[in-house]
């Protein structure tokens, strides 16, 4: 739960990364669109590879991707726009942690009849770290834009020790 709300508050939501995209003039408006798309579809790549890595290696592949999904806002707050181009596949991956690996963990981690509470308790910590994540983005956004970039990568890379306690614990016990 800790884990996921971490990486939840890092995680931008996309209405705050287009705005500071159209704000700034680096992408007009009219191919935000086209920008979510390819986050998206990178999202989507992401989930095959790193579902498919994560039966073979495990909680490592979550700790990787949670490391780049870490890199994706100082390229998009700090970069011009060729870093905006390596940010969206990195969007994407974060995406994936969410969608793909989260739910991996879960399952890997409990037996099916515990499941159910299991996930909710994950993602209400997720939705926590979420609000307050964006919350804090939104009133760093005004002020800093390297301290939103920041508190982002601490917040995901903060997750970082919860996985590998997970990882160690359920290691020793199996």
């Amino acid at each position: 739960m800790a884990a996921s709300g971490c990486f939840a508050a890092g995680l931008l939501s996309y209405e705050l990364i287009s705005y500071h995209l159209t704000h700034s003039g680096r992408i007009s408006p009219a191919w935000m669109p086209v920008v979510l798309a390819c986050a998206t579809g990178c999202g989507v790549l992401a989930n095959l590879a790193l579902g498919r890595l994560y039966d073979w290696y495990g909680v490592p592949v979550v700790l990787g991707a949670v490391a780049l999904s870490a890199l994706f806002v100082p390229l998009l707050f700090l970069g011009k726009l060729p870093a905006l181009v390596v940010a969206m596949p990195l969007l994407g991956i974060g995406y994936a942690v969410q969608d793909t690996l989260f739910k991996a963990i879960v399952a890997d981690v409990l037996p099916q009849h515990k499941r159910g509470l299991a996930f909710g308790l994950f993602y209400t910590g997720y939705g926590c770290g979420w609000l307050v994540g964006s919350t804090a983005t939104g009133l760093l956004y005004e002020h800093s834009h390297a301290g939103l970039a920041a508190f982002a990568m601490a917040a995901q890379f903060g997750s970082l020790p919860f996985f590998l306690f997970a990882y160690h614990r359920q290691r020793n016990a199996g």
